[in-house]
């Protein structure tokens, strides 16, 4: 059971959805706009440090997607259906996780710096198996999350063996598969919430919630 108070909950929500979510997303798009402009006018990228080609340029879009996708889950369906008094402290935790993952994989691939960034996406089917996983009842949900994290721990791994001696040495080149785990991470949450959830998982965690409000 959470040990935060009604108005620590208040606040923490507030802080997540009112001020972390929006920042976030607003400083992404703002970066997008001026890489874009920078991708058509090379000189403009050369004079503020930025070196990115429309591959790394595309996985930003991408994760700027996943992150708008996220943010629709959790601030539409799961606030409709968890009233803050259920949300435990795990819960609000995780919520305020997430998004500092989407925002440092951004950076992370802003920057060059890939195999972070891979990471930064692969971890974030885990925090959200983990608040997931508290409706034990919600089998579908629990088994969707557990093929997902699995896979990209193991795709985080093989990634670096594969470009961790990259990594170590300062490089940054940006390999095609970077973009391709990036793309199948957003295509595979875009399903989740928009199709698997609303029609396989929701009206378990609505029973569950009305089942701990009986109680």
């Amino acid at each position: 059971m959470s040990n935060l108070k009604p108005v620590q909950k208040k606040r923490l929500e507030a802080l997540t959805y009112g001020l972390l979510y929006p920042a976030f997303l607003g400083n992404m798009i703002y970066d997008i706009i001026l890489i874009l402009y920078g991708l058509i006018k090379p000189q403009i990228q050369q004079n503020n440090n930025v070196n990115l080609t429309w591959f790394s340029f595309s996985s930003l879009l991408f994760i700027t997607g996943f992150y708008v996708v996220d943010y629709l889950h959790l601030y539409v369906d799961m606030n409709r259906i968890v009233p803050l008094r259920r949300k435990s402290k795990a819960y609000i935790y995780c919520d305020i996780a997430t998004p500092l993952l989407f925002f440092l994989a951004f950076v992370f691939v802003k920057l060059g710096i890939y195999l972070p960034a891979i990471w930064c996406i692969a971890l974030i089917p885990c925090i959200i198996m983990y608040y997931k996983s508290t409706n034990k009842k919600n089998k579908k949900n629990i088994s969707f999350f557990k093929g997902y994290w699995i896979v990209s721990i193991i795709v985080g791994i093989l990634y670096s063996c594969f470009f961790g001696k990259d990594f170590l040495h300062g490089e940054k080149k940006f390999d095609v598969r970077y973009l391709f785990f990036i793309v199948a991470s957003f295509s595979t949450y875009t399903y989740y919430v928009f199709f698997f959830y609303r029609k396989r998982a929701m009206r378990s965690d609505i029973r569950f919630i009305h089942e701990k409000n009986d109680l």
